[in-house]
C-alpha cells in the first residue's frame, strides 16, 4: 500500500466550478437494531439519518460542505430529538468551509466559528479500482485518532473512493487531498455517496460565515473542560 501525500495546489487553484449532493447510507449494528432498550430509537435514528443531504460547492480554491435544508420538518418532540441524535451519530450538523488558496477553514460547529490552518494530508492509496454510478474510482484509507468520552485514544477508519477523471480534490466534510473527487465515502457506519454532480459554467458563490472565531485549540480546550476531562 502506498503511502500518498498529495500536492494539491493546481487542482484546488483551477477555475472551474461544481456542485455535488451527497446521500447518505447507514449501516446499522444489527445487534443494537435488536435491542429491546433502544432498538426502535436505533432504528428510528438510521432512517433519519439516510434521509438526509448534503451539498459540496466549489469553486476557485474555496469550497463549503453543507446540510441541504429537509422538505419535511420534523413534527413533534420525539421527530426532533431522533433527528438531533442521528446528527450526532450517524452524520452532523457542521458546516464545513475551506480555502484552499489562502490554506484556512472554518467549521461551524455548536455555535461556535473554528478557524484552522488547511493541512497536508496522508492518504494510503491502493490499485483497488470499481464503478460508481459510471465512474471508476480508486480506493484509499486513512487512520484518524480521536480522544473518546472515555478519555481513551480511538482510531477512526476512513475509506474514500475517488475519481481520477473529476480532477479535484475536494470531498465531503473536512476529507480532502486526493487526485480526483471524493464520490464516496465511508466514515464508521456512515456512507456519503455522490449522486448528483454538477460541473463547470455554474452560478456558485463559496460565502463564509462572518463573526468573531477561535482556534481549534481553544475550541478543544473549552469543550473537554465542558466534558469534565
Amino acid at each position: 500500500m502506498l503511502v500518498f501525500l498529495f500536492t494539491y495546489s493546481f487542482l484546488f487553484s483551477q477555475s472551474n466550478a461544481g456542485k455535488i449532493v451527497y446521500s447518505i447510507h447507514i449501516s446499522a449494528d444489527e445487534k443494537v437494531l435488536k435491542s429491546e432498550k433502544v432498538g426502535k430509537l436505533y432504528m428510528d435514528m438510521s432512517k433519519n439519518a439516510a434521509d438526509q443531504m448534503y451539498v459540496l460547492s466549489f469553486k476557485e480554491g474555496k469550497s463549503s460542505f453543507l446540510k441541504a435544508e429537509k422538505l419535511n420538518a420534523a413534527k413533534d418532540k420525539y421527530e426532533e430529538t431522533v433527528s438531533k441524535l442521528a446528527s450526532v451519530i450517524f452524520t452532523n450538523d457542521d458546516n464545513y468551509y475551506y480555502d484552499f488558496v489562502n490554506r484556512y477553514a472554518i467549521i461551524e460547529t455548536n455555535g461556535a466559528l473554528v478557524k484552522e490552518a488547511v493541512k497536508d494530508v496522508n492518504w494510503e492509496m491502493t490499485s483497488e479500482n470499481k464503478i460508481i454510478s459510471g465512474i471508476l474510482c480508486y480506493k484509499s484509507t486513512r487512520k484518524l485518532e480521536y480522544l473518546g468520552r472515555d478519555n481513551k485514544i480511538k482510531i477512526n477508519n476512513i475509506v474514500a473512493w475517488f475519481a481520477p477523471s473529476l480532477p479535484f480534490s475536494y470531498g465531503p466534510k473536512d476529507f480532502y487531498g486526493l487526485p480526483g473527487l471524493i464520490v464516496q465515502l465511508t466514515e464508521n457506519r456512515t456512507t456519503y455517496l455522490a449522486n448528483k454532480i454538477e460541473l463547470d459554467d455554474l452560478e456558485i458563490s463559496i460565502d463564509f460565515p462572518k463573526g468573531k472565531t477561535v482556534s481549534k485549540e481553544e475550541f478543544d480546550k473549552k469543550l473537554k473542560a465542558q466534558m469534565g476531562m
